[in-house]
């Protein structure tokens, strides 16, 4: 092979293998999936059932403390919308049974 062939060959394999291999890297790599996989393994032995709320904050990603906000209205629980969903989704992600509707 002439080195021009060569070089238009080792491009053409670098974009196959970008195309292929780069998007299976991204998402194979999911914090709150590797997350959720070790919580599981942690609370596998734990009976869920006897949790009455059907919440387990330490079982759930938060991405805000869910602490703070304990329903009294107050200003320094004040949230904006990105928080308000970021919240829920902390404590959509602490359902640990099915004893809570979210």
């Amino acid at each position: 092979m002439n080195l021009k062939c060569m070089k238009t060959y080792n491009k053409f394999r670098f974009i196959v293998s970008a195309i292929f291999f780069i998007p299976a890297m991204i998402w194979s790599q999911d914090p709150r999936t590797e997350f959720k996989n070790q919580m599981n393994t942690l609370f596998e032995y734990m009976d869920k059932s006897k949790i009455t709320s059907g919440l387990l904050s330490d079982y759930a990603f938060e991405p805000v403390e869910i602490a703070p906000f304990n329903g009294v209205p107050s200003d320094s629980n004040y949230v904006d919308m990105e928080t308000w969903i970021s919240l829920y989704c902390g404590i959509y992600d602490a359902k640990i049974n099915d004893r809570i509707i979210i």
